[in-house]
Parts: structure tokens; sequence; C-alpha cells
């Protein structure tokens, strides 16, 4: 049987899940949550309040080679061009930016935290937990921060510090909705089930349609040898993201404890499909077949030939 794993999102690696932001929407909160500060021209006005990301682009490289426009702002409009690269999986060019921004403003805490989560996402876990040190020494009352540095506590083996972060982001904001899902996620790698279903539920009635709430939950169960309940979660996290292929891999992972072959095998296929790949998975397939084979050989004997007369 193949190791249960967490959704890939919360590993350390080279980016392919450490996915670009949702653009519009996520670039635009962190845009409007971006300094503003007072005076400035047009030129700045459309890289802090432009909600079409591309106008934003354009609008803060203007404001960038206006000259005078003053330190403050070019820190801002650096930073919100990084927020635009970063959606579009610029990643490199995003750092160089709010490295600029920071340089310009040392006390601009989000884009410290925002450097950090870019390098967290880039595998640099040493450098994001500087930027997310720093980030939390500037703004110690930001509970996004103490959950951006849990995972990456996580990430580095360091899971008693992890909790504690998670703890104090959760102190901080109780329906923090990611901290939630990641202490969960934690406390189902520490086997401590009661508390992450504990969690990973109240996640839930927060974001009731959260696919990778639901996977989680069907993990935990998964962990316990209930592939019963755990299947009921996987399907609802396929109903929510039809091409989530972890959850197909899951739900095909519990179904063969289960001996349901057949099904099995449909599910990693799908998964494989929708680009899941590895030694492990395809060792797995064609066990699966092999036993699905075999299932159907007994309920289905040969029916030896009339004996000619």
């Amino acid at each position: 049987m193949a190791v249960r794993q967490s959704p890939q999102r919360d590993r350390a690696a080279p980016r392919r899940h450490g996915k670009a932001l949702a653009l519009p929407m996520a670039a635009a909160v962190l845009l409007l949550a971006s300094p503003a500060p007072a005076g400035g021209g047009a030129d700045f006005s459309g890289c802090r309040d432009e909600k079409n990301p591309t106008l934003v682009y354009a609008a803060c490289t203007r404001a960038i080679s206006t000259p005078g426009i003053g330190v403050q702002k070019l820190s801002a409009a650096y930073f919100n061009r990084a927020i635009v690269m970063a959606g579009y999986g610029k990643f490199r060019e995003a750092i160089a930016d709010l490295t600029r921004a920071i340089e310009l403003d040392p006390d601009h805490h989000k884009a410290l935290s925002e450097r950090g989560r870019l390098y967290r996402d880039e595998g640099d876990l040493e450098l994001a937990m500087d930027d997310f040190n720093r980030a939390i020494d500037l703004a110690p009352d930001v509970s996004g921060y103490f959950s951006n540095r849990g995972l990456t506590e996580k990430l580095r083996g360091n899971l008693v510090a992890a909790l504690a972060d998670y703890n104090e982001a959760l102190h901080l904001d109780p329906d923090n909705e990611t901290a939630l899902h990641r202490r969960g996620a934690l406390h189902r790698e520490m086997k401590n089930f009661g508390d992450a279903l504990a969690d990973l539920q109240r996640a839930l009635a927060i974001e009731r349609d959260n696919a990778a709430i639901m996977l989680e939950i069907g993990l935990v169960y998964a962990d316990q040898g209930r592939h019963v309940k755990a299947i009921a979660y996987f399907d609802d996290a396929i109903e929510r993201r039809p091409r989530y292929a972890e959850a197909w891999l899951q739900r095909g992972l519990s179904y063969a404890a289960l001996d349901s072959h057949d099904l099995a095998v449909r599910d990693l296929q799908m998964a494989e499909g929708l680009g899941l790949s590895g030694t492990e998975l395809k060792t797995m397939l064609v066990e699966q077949r092999r036993l699905a084979s075999n299932k159907y050989r007994r309920s289905h004997p040969a029916i030896p030939h009339a004996l000619q007369p």
C-alpha cells in the first residue's frame, strides 16, 4: 500500500504546486492592503487602486520610472508590481521587486511576508524564515505571519515549533481558516487524529466548499483505516474540483484498501491522466489491475465446452 501523504501544496519543492495566485482576486486583496501614502499623481493612483492586474503592472512600472515620486510611494509601487508578477508565476522577478521595496522601506512587513512566502514556495526555507521573523518582529499581531512561519517550520521538520506558531496564529485570529487547515494537517502528521478532525471541521465550517480541506479530512480517516468514511470526503473533494488529481489518487488508495480493485484502477488511472506520476503510482496500478483481473476470473469461472458425442 502506498504511503499516505498530505496534499502537495504543503511540501517544499521547486515550484510545482506552490501555485501562482489566482488573478485578479488574490492580487487585488494584497494590492488594496498595500501602503497608500497621501497625495501623489495619477500614475501611483493606478498602481494602488486599479483592479485589473495588467493595468496595475503598467501603472506601477510608470510610477517606478517617475522622478521624485518619493521613497514610500516607490516602495509601494515595487510591492504592488511584485504581487502581479507573482500572480503570473514570475517568482524571481517578484522577489527582486520585493527586495527593492524592502530596501526602500525596511519596515515594510507585508513585503517581507510576501517575499518569505515566495522563498518558501521556491524551497529557500532559511531565507523564508529570516523574512517571516522580521515581519513578525515588525507586526507581532498579524495572524497570517505566524501561520506562514509555522508552515515553513513544518517543512524544515520542526513540528513542535510549527505547532507553536499555528497556536499563536489562532490565538490572534480564531477564525484563520488557513491556520486551522495547516494545524489540522500537522496534527494528522503527528497522529493526533481527534485534534486534527476538530481543526479541519472548524476550517470546513468557514470554507464550506474547500476541496483541499475535504481531502485532508479524508486522509485523517484513511490513516485510521476508516476508508468508507474517507471515501465520502474524497467524493466531496472531487465533486468540488473534478480535476483534483490528489483526491483521485487518495480515493483510489482507499478503494484498494477495501479490495475494490476495479474502482481503484479507475481512480488511479484518472490521477495519472491528470498529471500525477512516479514509480509508486505505476506499481500500484499494475498491482490493482492484476488483482482486479484475478477477482474477475474467480467470479466468472470458465465454462467447459460441451463434450462431443
